[in-house]
């Protein structure tokens, strides 16, 4: 008698019921684009060669993990950079771990068919990134080192940073000691 009502249960569960993945996690992605340096244009080209987002870096974007039917989205992120050489990033989604989550609640039907078909059992990360190269001779604007942007724990205020010039031509080069 247990064994009929657990089974009863179980059928319009598993004949009804979305894919675990497509339950869980999303379709769509939001990709943080950076570069180092920033600024840096970037176009995301699907794996047709269509161009599906244009940008500057750093920016998120919205991107399909899935390709098809069974196949995860790829994508080809292209920098480029005034004074630096052009990088080309390719990306491939990755399956997602909760589309395994099928065997266990969503079933065939959820495996098989539905987390396939709308694209949740692909995964992307969750940052594209690319090094441009300078170009040797070419002229680049001054770029201090990048300032961390912690919060502070404390309840005082934060102290704003002193800004320190460096005058290279009033270095004066020290004679060495006479004993």
């Amino acid at each position: 008698m247990m064994k009929n009502l657990a089974f009863c249960a179980l059928v319009p569960l598993l004949l009804t019921g979305a894919g675990c993945a497509s339950i869980v996690s999303d379709s769509e992605y939001p990709v943080t684009v950076n570069s180092f340096p920033s600024g840096a244009q970037f176009t995301v080209k699907n794996k047709s060669g269509n161009i599906v987002t244009k940008g500057t870096t750093p920016q998120q974007v919205i991107l399909d993990a899935g390709g098809g039917f069974f196949q995860p989205a790829r994508y080809t992120i292209e920098f480029e950079k005034t004074d630096y050489g052009n990088a080309i990033v390719s990306e491939k989604a990755g399956v997602d771990p909760w589309y395994f989550g099928n065997l266990f609640i969503g079933g065939l039907i959820g495996f098989c068919i539905i987390d396939p078909a709308t694209g949740a059992m692909w995964e992307l990360p969750d940052t594209i990134s690319a090094n441009l190269n300078p170009i040797p001779g070419a002229r680049r604007e001054h770029r201090s080192a990048p300032v961390s942007r912690k919060k502070s724990v404390s309840s005082k205020p934060e102290k704003t940073p002193s800004v320190v010039k460096h005058e290279s031509s009033k270095v004066k080069k020290s004679s060495p000691r006479k004993k």
